[in-house]
């Protein structure tokens, strides 16, 4: 009796054993957190946490375990048939709290469906040229994917050009991406011009101007010459630097050949003596002062003595240049050569002109001339002081030479006449000079050496008409 009552208390301590293992070990399974995966459901605003296999495992194998304590105990005692029923009311308690357990587990692992809240992280970010890759995590239930991202293409900003003046240097256009910073037009340096816009003998842009001037102590300015040696047309400004110009200085402009036209500012109220002395070419004036000029008048400084027209408004010039450099006054038949302008070293004077004036070779850097046949007089000293003319070519036409028109050419070494026949060297009083002169000028060298020496003669050429 004692023997058997023993074996049951060992046979209930197992059994209670056993129960206890199996609690321990759902207990573990609950509180690990890797014991469930995360499912992402079709439906993208759920997502439902499922349990996985290994729970179902434990418990079968806590089952397994109490089968084989019973079959032990039943094959070790079998005429204890009470205490086997209770042993057996004892694990199939056990069993029951270990299922009720497992299901608990289960209903707690079930996340409920709900909004994804995302978190986006960058992992590459894209630029102009390339793409980058975002991922997408949900806060709640921890689910991702990857995104590509376009690229962002360029910024393209474009900087105009600027042309450079005579104050400020320039720059070219130029264009780049603000984000990337990538050139594709690079800007290039103009640097500042060393010439002028120049309008009525002064520069639009700057303070720069080809007439000088020069303040006087009563707060005006007077007019004191060009920067140039052989200016061709001057405009006196109505004003400079804020102030009036009201005077042109004594012979400021004396002897000034190749001036063929002038424009006197308004405030203009004096002009010195001899300011424009044997301004031979100086053949228009549009006078917008008070001050009254005519034509041939010695007053005011010889400015209108050897002017052809006096304006007072801006009428059309009668003086033009054409393209080789070539400047004329033209009224009606009568076109008068003024004057060279080109850069050339050998002309040829184009036709219609019928008259050259009075030094408009003067000072010339020209080397070689050749009058069209239309010409018919040289005026006198039209060649004087021309230190580079070597060769004058006369036409046939020609039939009137001036006193002096060849006179200190200290280059010229030949003047051919076209025709020499009926050419006479005359004298101030209508005398004939020297009865051999046509066949003097039958040699070009002996011609100019006889033309620069008798400058005080004047020769003419019968006319066969």
């Amino acid at each position: 009796m004692k023997l058997r009552i023993k074996f049951l208390i060992s046979l209930l301590v197992i059994c209670c054993f056993c129960a206890l293992v199996g609690l321990v070990a759902c207990s573990d399974d609950e509180e690990s957190d890797l014991g469930y995966s995360i499912i992402f459901t079709p439906n993208e605003s759920s997502c439902v946490a499922s349990l996985p296999d290994s729970i179902d495992s434990q418990s079968d194998s806590v089952e397994s375990e109490e089968n084989e304590s019973q079959s032990a105990s039943a094959n070790s005692a079998t005429d204890a048939e009470s205490a086997q029923s209770s042993i057996n009311s004892e694990q199939s308690e056990s069993h029951s709290s270990c299922d009720s357990f497992e299901n608990s587990v289960e209903e707690s692992m079930i996340i409920e469906p709900h909004e994804h809240v995302w978190i986006i992280t960058h992992d590459i970010l894209p630029d102009c040229t390339k793409m980058g890759k975002d991922t997408h995590s949900c806060l709640t239930c921890r689910v991702s994917f990857s995104v590509d991202v376009a690229a962002l293409g360029h910024v393209i900003v474009t900087k105009e050009g600027k042309e450079p003046t005579c104050k400020e240097d320039g720059w070219t256009e130029s264009s780049r991406c603000t984000r990337c910073n990538t050139v594709f037009l690079k800007e290039e340096a103009l640097p500042k011009l060393i010439t002028h816009t120049i309008v009525n003998n002064a520069c639009t842009i700057c303070d720069y101007t080809e007439i000088t001037y020069e303040l006087h102590d009563s707060g005006y300015f007077i007019c004191t010459g060009s920067i140039f040696d052989n200016p061709r047309e001057l405009v006196i400004a109505d004003t400079y630097m804020g102030l009036q110009v009201r005077e042109i200085r004594a012979e400021t402009f004396y002897q000034c050949y190749s001036l063929t036209k002038i424009t006197l500012g308004k405030n203009i109220t004096e002009i010195g003596e001899k300011a424009f002395f044997e301004c031979y070419n100086l053949f228009e004036i549009y006078n917008k002062s008070d001050i009254e000029l005519s034509c041939g008048s010695t007053d005011m400084g010889y400015v209108a003595k050897y002017a052809k027209d006096v304006y007072t408004e801006g009428n059309e010039s009668k003086i033009s240049t054409d393209e080789n450099g070539v400047i004329t006054y033209t009224d009606g038949s009568d076109v008068v050569f003024l004057g060279y302008g080109g850069n050339e070293i050998e002309i040829t004077l184009p036709e219609g002109i019928t008259d050259i004036n009075k030094c408009s070779f003067s000072r010339s850097t020209l080397v070689e001339v050749t009058l069209s046949s239309t010409v018919k007089r040289i005026d006198a000293q039209a060649f004087y002081d021309s230190k580079t003319i070597e060769k004058v070519n006369l036409n046939e036409e020609l039939e009137y030479i001036s006193i002096a028109a060849f006179l200190d050419m200290e280059a010229l070494r030949s003047v051919v006449f076209a025709k020499t026949e009926g050419w006479k060297a005359v004298n101030v009083i209508g005398q004939e000079r020297d009865p051999n002169f046509a066949s003097i000028i039958t040699d070009p060298y002996a011609a100019a050496t006889y033309l620069m020496q008798n400058d005080e003669y004047y020769y003419s050429r019968e006319s066969e008409n």
